[in-house]
């Protein structure tokens, strides 16, 4: 993680080496930096101001470093630091470089895009992901699924096992395959197996 301490105005006071690296920069250029006058992100700036106005700034997004032009996905927490008079003494900041976690998010949708299986995700009961295969397999489109209740889809005869084990499965107390059928856009059943 990369460290930053500012003052009240928002200019760098320190910072770890974690920071230049991340930043692709130096303590120079670092050291004495006016976060909030001179990044061109309107979203990093919008954060740090949070922070100057005494709540906490979070930013998360492809930035472009000012000091060495370098673009590197990253989240940003910056925080007041008050004394215990209230008086408001800078804050910190701690910059992550996210790019791992974006190499994996992108792997994982290539993977579920390109799969002939038809594959969604359930959360809080809504669909929140559903691949090509399992557009196929209901005849559905993605703006017809996502953000509806998952159990549209399931035939009624078979919707009170289905939550059964959905409440078994979260709970941990199942983790057996189990099958359904539901209803196609055409209503035309089909059998699913969820793993």
């Amino acid at each position: 993680m990369g460290i930053l301490h500012f003052d009240q105005e928002g200019v760098i006071q320190h910072c770890n080496d974690n920071l230049v690296r991340i930043l692709g920069s130096s303590k120079k250029a670092l050291i004495g930096f006016n976060i909030p006058l001179s990044v061109k992100d309107e979203a990093m700036r919008a954060a740090i101001l949070s922070a100057l106005a005494g709540k906490v700034g979070y930013y998360e997004g492809d930035y472009q470093s000012v000091t060495s032009g370098k673009i590197i996905p990253l989240r940003v927490f910056y925080s007041a630091i008050a004394a215990e008079t209230g008086e408001f003494l800078g804050g910190v900041g701690i910059v992550e470089d996210i790019s791992a976690r974006k190499r994996a998010e992108e792997a994982f949708h290539n993977l579920i895009s390109s799969s002939p299986i038809g594959i969604f995700i359930v959360q809080e009961g809504r669909f929140r992901l559903v691949n090509p295969g399992f557009l196929r397999i209901t005849g559905y489109s993605e703006n017809e699924l996502l953000d509806q209740d998952a159990m549209l889809l399931v035939k009624p005869e078979f919707e009170e096992m289905v939550r059964d084990r959905a409440i078994q499965m979260l709970k941990g107390t199942n983790h057996l395959p189990y099958e359904y059928q539901f209803e196609t856009s055409a209503k035309v059943s089909c059998e699913i197996i969820l793993r």
